[in-house]
């Protein structure tokens, strides 16, 4: 499935995602430095290769993240086409209203 990154700098065509949580785990898998509030990164992988696709502010959005690129890569992959027509962009952070 193709991903545009949330920072748009990134287009991939990943054959597998995973989450890290934790500012530390994140510097230290993600290579990057993020904002305090953010803890929660998806990565995709290519050709054994993880990059980063966007961070979110909870653990359970970026599960609501991987769930609607399952949702989509069923919807949209019949059995007998390739999935590489798909393309998902990842969306922007977006804070909790409390």
């Amino acid at each position: 499935m193709w991903i545009r990154s949330q920072d748009k700098e990134t287009l991939m065509d990943s054959n597998g995602f995973t989450l890290y949580t934790g500012i530390e785990q994140i510097k230290l898998q993600c290579r990057r430095i993020i904002n305090d509030n953010l803890n929660t990164a998806i990565m995709g992988k290519n050709s054994g290769v993880w990059y980063y696709l966007g961070t979110y502010e909870t653990k359970e959005r970026a599960l609501e993240i991987l769930n609607q690129i399952q949702k989509d890569i069923i919807d949209y992959q019949p059995a007998h086409e390739c999935q590489c027509l798909v393309v998902f962009e990842m969306p922007e952070f977006e804070t909790s209203e409390e």
